[in-house]
This record gives C-alpha cells, sequence and structure tokens, in this order.
C-alpha cells in the first residue's frame, strides 16, 4: 500500500472526487416519469457502485454532497425537497453494507421502509406498489442464511482467486437490492411528502403509485444490468491495480475482521 494510501486525507480526497463524480451523473436524467419521484437521474446508477466503492460511510457521504449539489445544477432531481438525497444514499449504504459484509443492514432499511409504506397515507389504496419490494425483501431475507450468506459476501470480497463466474451472482443482487431500495426509500418519502407537506390529496397520489406500479420493475432492472457488470470490471480493476479503497473510518481493522468472519463461515 501506497503513502497516500495509508493517509488519513486519502479516504475522504476520494470522497470529494467521487462526490463529484456523481454530481456530473445526476443531471443526466435516467427517466422522465410522472410517479412518485418524478425526474429520475443516472445517479440511481451511480449511487450502488459509489456505494460498493468507498463503503456505507464514505460511500453515503459522497452521495450525499454529490446529489445535493446535483440539485442546485438540475432542480428538477430535487423532486422530493431536502429530502431527495436520502434515497441514493440508501442505494449506497446498502451496496456499501453488502461490500463490508452486513447483510443486516438492508434487511432492516427495507423493513422500516415497507411498515412506513404500511402505515402511511395511500397503503390501502396502492398497496399493489409493494409486490416488487415484498419479493426484494424476501431476497434481502435470504442472504441471511448462512450459506447462502457466505456465497454472496465471498463475491463481493475482491478475492483475486474467485473466477469471473462466482462473482455474477453476487453483484447482480447487490446492485438490485441497492437500486430498490432507492426506489423504496423515494416512494415512501414521495407518499409523505406530497400528501402532508405539499398538501397533494391523497385520491391523487395513491393512483399514480398504482400506475406505475408494472412499470418502475422496467427501470430497476434495467440499471441492475448496467450496474452489476460496472461493478464487477472495476473490482477486477481494484485487484489487477492492488488498490486499496476505504469502506468506513476503521478500514483495516474490520476489513480484517470481515474477511476472517468469511473465511471461518
Amino acid at each position: 500500500m501506497s503513502d497516500i494510501q495509508n493517509s488519513g486525507a486519502y479516504p475522504w480526497a476520494l470522497t470529494g472526487i467521487f462526490a463529484a463524480v456523481h454530481l456530473i451523473i445526476s443531471i443526466i436524467p435516467y427517466t422522465i416519469s410522472l410517479g412518485a419521484e418524478g425526474v429520475i437521474s443516472f445517479g440511481l446508477i451511480s449511487a450502488p457502485i459509489i456505494g460498493f466503492l468507498l463503503g456505507p460511510f464514505f460511500g453515503v457521504i459522497a452521495i450525499i454532497i454529490g446529489t445535493v449539489l446535483g440539485i442546485f445544477v438540475n432542480p428538477a432531481i430535487g423532486i422530493l425537497g431536502p429530502f431527495t438525497p436520502l434515497a441514493p444514499a440508501s442505494a449506497a449504504l446498502v451496496a456499501g453494507t453488502l461490500k463490508i459484509g452486513k447483510p443486516e443492514i438492508p434487511v432492516l432499511i427495507y423493513l422500516v421502509g415497507i411498515l412506513l409504506f404500511l402505515v402511511g397515507p395511500i397503503a390501502l389504496e396502492a398497496g399493489i406498489f409493494l409486490w416488487l419490494h415484498i419479493i426484494t425483501f424476501t431476497i434481502a431475507i435470504f442472504i441471511m442464511l448462512p450459506k447462502i450468506r457466505t456465497i454472496v459476501l465471498k463475491g463481493l470480497s475482491l478475492d483475486k482467486k474467485l473466477k469471473f463466474t462466482y462473482l455474477v451472482p453476487s453483484f447482480f443482487i447487490m446492485a438490485f437490492l441497492s437500486v430498490m431500495t432507492d426506489q423504496l426509500v423515494g416512494s415512501v418519502i414521495g407518499a409523505y411528502f406530497f400528501i402532508y407537506i405539499q398538501l397533494v390529496p391523497a385520491e391523487v397520489i395513491g393512483p399514480i403509485y398504482v400506475s406505475i406500479a408494472f412499470i418502475y420493475p422496467i427501470e430497476r432492472i434495467i440499471a441492475t444490468i448496467l450496474i452489476a457488470p460496472i461493478c464487477i470490471l472495476i473490482s477486477r480493476a481494484i485487484i489487477a491495480g492492488n488498490l486499496t479503497l476505504p469502506t468506513t473510518p476503521f478500514v483495516e481493522e474490520l476489513a480484517e475482521l470481515d474477511q476472517a468472519e468469511v473465511d471461518k463461515e
């Protein structure tokens, strides 16, 4: 490891760099929808990638900074007002926590998100909206099972001995859980934000959610297909270049503990 990578400023420098990258990417429209999240940017793609690269601490900070700055440049992506950064930040958090071997965090986020939707103002009218989220939540729970957990986490461990085909399921699962968490968090916030803050009648918001219940899965699957191969290629480049990227403020200690846990399993 170089002196630069050992420096305490190294992770913060990367945070600033990737915040700028996310800023640039987030101002590019990914899809334009009349649904819960309004204008969706390519930040949907970059957030999980940056979360995977920088981990759940620095990755989330980079995404929040990049998204806030992106809203100033392109206000259309700030459809959820000051709460807009929470959706992509949640995607980065999920990708980062899976990378460091903490699948419990995505399960907890998903559980809270679904519960907040169910007790929200449009649950009765737009319950069908959750159909793919229920499936995603089930997948997240299955990852908690010891054997599946070991397979998924090893695939994300940047082990140069792993075959390329071994990586595919792990990275596709990570990408899918990340973009779906972004969707759930954004949609839950949207339901409360539009109705209780923007004072849009629930009778208006509910049908919108129903109308996109079978549309958002398409965009999320496409996003997954884009994110997973990019992360796989980047992970191979990191290994080939013998690079060390930060995951938490205690990157070396936690990395050793997590790798020991995976090896033990």
